[in-house]
């Protein structure tokens, strides 16, 4: 439960660190002076929240390795790579799925032995478009 519930967490950065930010700027400053410094905010915010999102899944994959590295533990691992543009077949690689990749990466290897290769990209229909979301059978690394 609580990996399901990190990993939620985790995929609300897209818009979440933002607003969050955005409120606390704008009780101390408000709006008319964030209104004037708005790209440079937006730059800075930026940072931290792919920081933030680093440290999120940094620490949510050291939690899976540490579960499933005993006794020849497996990991499920689901998660969105693409969605296509509004009204388009054309995809764009969701932000920061590279990131999640190359943290798995460093923890486990991936196994298609019950869950084959072929089966691991699915499209599903999501809200107005379609998503291409990963499937896998992760297995951890030694430590």
């Amino acid at each position: 439960m609580d990996l399901v519930t990190s990993s939620m967490v985790i995929f609300q950065f897209d818009k979440e660190p933002y607003r969050y930010f955005s409120s606390l700027l704008e009780s101390k400053f408000g709006r008319d002076r964030i209104n004037q410094n708005e790209i440079t905010l937006r730059s800075l915010m930026e940072e931290v929240r792919s920081a933030l999102f680093g440290s999120l899944v940094e620490g949510h994959v050291q939690q899976m390795h540490g579960l499933t590295r005993k006794d020849g533990g497996r990991a499920y691992c689901s998660f969105e790579l693409y969605r296509t543009l509004p009204d388009s077949s054309l995809c764009f690689q969701v932000q920061d799925v590279g990131k999640v990749i190359d943290t798995l990466g460093r923890y486990f290897y991936f196994d298609f032995s019950l869950h084959p290769a072929e089966q691991a990209l699915t499209a599903i229909e999501f809200g107005e478009g379609t998503s291409m979301v990963f499937a896998a059978l992760m297995v951890p690394r030694s430590a």
